[in-house]
């Protein structure tokens, strides 16, 4: 990512007891495949487009995460 894009910051918790938590990591990587993305730790994700932001967050919800936030962002470094 350029360092003068904007970037689109999920973050969520889904437990590790929490029933159909691989499936959502097999569904998390299907988002993923086409963008341009990082994370930063294994449940915040740094992605350049605000759709698939929002794909990761609504998939997050859809799993019972116990939070999901997504945020805009711009790199100042």
């Amino acid at each position: 990512m350029k360092s003068s894009e904007k970037m689109y910051v999920v973050d969520y918790d889904i437990p590790v007891t929490q029933p159909g938590r691989r499936q959502f990591y097999r569904y998390l990587t299907k988002i993923l495949r086409d963008c341009c993305w990082k994370k930063s730790s294994n449940s915040v994700i740094l992605v350049d487009d605000r759709s698939v932001a929002f794909s990761i967050l609504q998939l997050a919800k859809a799993f019972n995460a116990q939070y999901a936030n997504m945020y805009e962002a711009v790199p100042i470094c």
